[in-house]
């Protein structure tokens, strides 16, 4: 799939396709939070799985995993991205889809403006060859940038909400896939996480990382493109800044300041991670008393052979050693 490039320097390609992904999850945490319109809840009882074809884009650093989404017999691409707290669904796409509302528009709040959300009912549809269940999305205009894969477009967010439902989602990134449901994988690095889960269904995962020996609390996201660290945490814990600076595109239309900084020495649990390139923006988050300081990406966890999202748990399992450290993937 071509990438369209955009803000460059010798520390770090930030393709204009990823600029949105650093507000998108937070975005959808917000919306789930604050709505009490999506009453539609998901199943209860867990689904039956298997192996989902991804198709994993690398672009400099920034690593995005997209999946086939078969809604009402018409097949699109949506970004995996277990930091969407609610799946999301591009306006122009639930309309030609006839998508059925599903109670009033939700007012949501992003970095630097608000927006709004429209609870949609899917009825139908299928994860690869899985069969899904009923549920509300949010009909949002995500700002996609009209990317396609395999020649079809990107028009959504497959988010936890829908991932939790199978118990567990293993993430092989570079083997291409993603198997729902199935047994814990032996050995590895577990490591809790905190579950935020509203009473809507909407879900998103945080686990706690030291930086420089001091302890942040970051959202999982896979749907991030990039890692993302709050700027004023980045400052207190005396992260080198780097070359690149400018501004970020929120879902929303407007635009934060940013720059690149470098994390040499991070550890989660007893798993030290790979020194790693991050974007610093303002984008802490405080949520039932919780404060998200940054955004754990995928340039991060597709190091590793395998990462195991095991929401019965409420764990993350890794398999490693990392297959390369992120700085040195251009190598």
């Amino acid at each position: 799939m071509p990438v369209t490039s955009g803000l460059q320097s010798r520390w770090l390609l930030i393709p204009r396709s990823f600029k949105s992904g650093l507000v998108l999850s937070v975005v959808a945490l917000i919306t789930a939070a604050c709505s009490g319109s999506l009453t539609h809840r998901p199943a209860t009882r867990i689904l039956s799985g298997g192996a989902v074809p991804l198709t994993v884009v690398n672009s400099g650093y920034a690593v995005r995993a997209y999946t086939r989404v078969t809604i009402n017999g018409r097949t699109y691409f949506f970004v995996v991205d277990t930091g969407a707290a609610r799946t999301v669904v591009t306006p122009q796409t639930a309309s030609a889809l006839g998508l059925p509302k599903h109670g009033a528009r939700l007012k949501e709040r992003s970095i630097g403006c608000a927006g709004s959300a429209q609870p949609v009912l899917i009825s139908h549809w299928r994860l690869g060859g899985i069969r899904l269940p009923p549920t509300v999305v949010a009909e949002s205009n995500i700002h996609l940038d009209g990317q396609k894969v395999d020649g079809q477009p990107v028009v959504g967010l497959l988010g936890s909400d829908v991932l939790r439902q199978f118990g567990r989602a293993t993430f092989q990134f570079h083997q291409h896939r993603m198997i729902l449901g199935e047994t814990a994988p032996m050995g590895g690095k577990a490591v809790n996480f905190t579950a935020l889960h509203t009473a809507t269904g909407a879900y998103a995962e945080l686990v706690r990382v030291k930086i420089n020996g001091k302890p942040v609390r970051l959202l999982v996201d896979t749907g991030a493109g990039l890692t993302f660290i709050d700027a004023p945490s980045a400052r207190l814990l005396r992260l080198q800044r780097l070359g690149w600076s400018g501004r970020i595109n929120s879902v929303n239309g407007c635009t934060v300041p940013a720059h690149s900084v470098l994390i040499k020495q991070w550890t989660m649990g007893d798993l030290t991670i790979p020194a790693t390139y991050a974007i610093a923006g303002p984008i802490a988050l405080k949520y039932k008393g919780l404060i998200i300081h940054g955004l754990l990406g995928p340039d991060v966890l597709s190091t590793y052979r395998q990462v195991t999202f095991d929401f019965t748990n409420r764990r993350l399992v890794i398999l490693g050693p990392p297959k390369y450290f992120a700085i040195d993937r251009d190598k």
